[in-house]
């Protein structure tokens, strides 16, 4: 409760965490949750790599297929052919388990609400 007063007063409150189970102790998660500023500097827990990888959001990623088919009949001279195109769209994580577990000691994730991740 002393964050959320400090924070309707417009104090910048910062708070330090090393796994995501250390802030799911504390009754009124969203408080922290929901801090204008994150920062990942690395880790194993997998619980926090699934949240910041939720964090990173996603891409979307556009696949075409082209597929033809072309067919002769033995009696007769013709040729038949047959195309066909289409459009996949496929959802990718921006921030992927492996790169945050190989994160190199100089580098960080930092989320600021309201602005796209930085590494």
């Amino acid at each position: 409760q002393i964050i959320n007063t400090l924070r309707s007063r417009h104090v910048k409150v910062s708070a330090t965490f090393q796994t995501i189970a250390q802030i799911e102790e504390y009754k009124d998660r969203s408080v922290f949750k929901g801090m204008e500023i994150k920062k990942f500097l690395g880790g194993d827990d997998i619980e926090t790599l699934k949240w910041i990888r939720e964090l990173g959001d996603k891409k979307t990623v556009l696949t075409e297929q082209l597929s033809k088919n072309i067919s002769q009949s033995a009696k007769a001279s013709g040729k038949s052919v047959s195309e066909s195109m289409s459009v996949s769209e496929t959802a990718t994580d921006l921030i992927h388990l492996r790169d945050m577990r190989e994160l190199a000691p100089d580098q960080q994730y930092v989320f600021v609400h309201g602005m796209r991740n930085i590494i």
